[in-house]
């Protein structure tokens, strides 16, 4: 997914259990790809906010196409929101 917003944002993935405060405090914003996620996950910086995405049971394929499709409307909105903040 990093091709997504390539050239405009960096993004990162992450295995909980190799999740720590160090790969989190560079971050904005962090998604947890289900609620149990979040509940296990460390403390978060003060200046990362959270979006919880609470991913429906599907095959692998159709995972990565709804990841991908929510992942373009967010930066899509992100990069709206930026052009407004530009004006």
């Amino acid at each position: 997914t990093a091709e997504i917003g390539a050239g405009w944002m960096e993004g990162r993935g992450a295995a909980l259990e190799r999740l720590d405060a160090e790969q989190l405090a560079w971050a904005d914003l962090v998604i947890p790809l289900d609620v149990h996620t979040r509940q296990r996950c460390p403390a978060l910086p003060p200046t990362a906010r959270l979006k919880v995405w609470d991913l429906p049971e599907l095959p692998p394929e159709e995972t990565e196409a709804e990841i991908r499709r929510r992942l373009s409307g967010m930066l899509g909105g992100l990069r709206m929101l930026s052009r407004v903040d530009g004006k």
